[in-house]
């Protein structure tokens, strides 16, 4: 990835996917470089998403 890279700012089809899916579902994804790309999915357990919907 490049060293200005912006998860926000992507516009590829795969990343806005990954991005909106991870939403509807009350997660979040986050991006760092660890000697190579590293993207981090996130969800809340489902206790905790049943108290939000």
């Amino acid at each position: 990835m490049p060293s200005d890279f912006d998860l926000p700012k992507a516009k590829s089809l795969g990343l806005r996917l990954v991005k909106s899916l991870s939403k509807q579902l009350h997660g979040g994804v986050s991006y760092f470089n660890d000697n190579g790309a590293v993207f981090k999915v996130a969800f809340k357990n489902t206790s905790a998403r049943a108290l939000v919907d």
